[in-house]
C-alpha cells in the first residue's frame, strides 16, 4: 500500500464517519416526526369527540369540511417569508412562522 491508497482509505474512512453521523441524525429527526404526528392523531380524535358530543355533528359532516379543507388548501396563497401554505386566508400572521401578513 503506498501513501496514495492510505490517503484514500483515510478520506473514505471519514466520508464513512461523516455518513453515519448524517444517518444518525436523519433517525432522529424521523423520530420525533413520529412522536409528533401520535401527539396530533390524539388531538384530533379527542378534538373531534367533543365536536360530536357538544355540536352534535356527523362522521359525515366531518368528512365534508375535511374533503372542503383539502379543496381550498390547493388554491391558497403562500406565506411570502416561510413559503407554506396559509391556514387562514385573511389572517394577520402566517400560522407557521408567524410572519405579518398585512401590508
Amino acid at each position: 500500500m503506498d501513501i496514495f491508497d492510505v490517503f484514500v482509505h483515510q478520506n473514505l474512512q471519514r466520508q464513512i464517519a461523516e455518513t453515519r453521523r448524517e444517518g444518525a441524525k436523519t433517525d432522529d429527526l424521523v423520530d420525533e416526526l413520529v412522536t409528533r404526528m401520535e401527539r396530533l392523531e390524539t388531538v384530533n380524535a379527542a378534538l373531534w369527540s367533543l365536536l360530536k358530543q357538544k355540536l352534535d355533528l356527523s362522521d359525515d359532516e366531518m368528512k365534508g369540511a375535511i374533503r372542503l379543507t383539502r379543496e381550498r388548501a390547493h388554491t391558497a396563497p403562500s406565506c411570502p417569508a416561510c413559503g407554506r401554505k396559509l391556514l387562514v386566508r385573511n389572517a394577520p400572521n402566517c400560522s407557521w412562522c408567524g410572519e405579518s401578513l398585512i401590508g
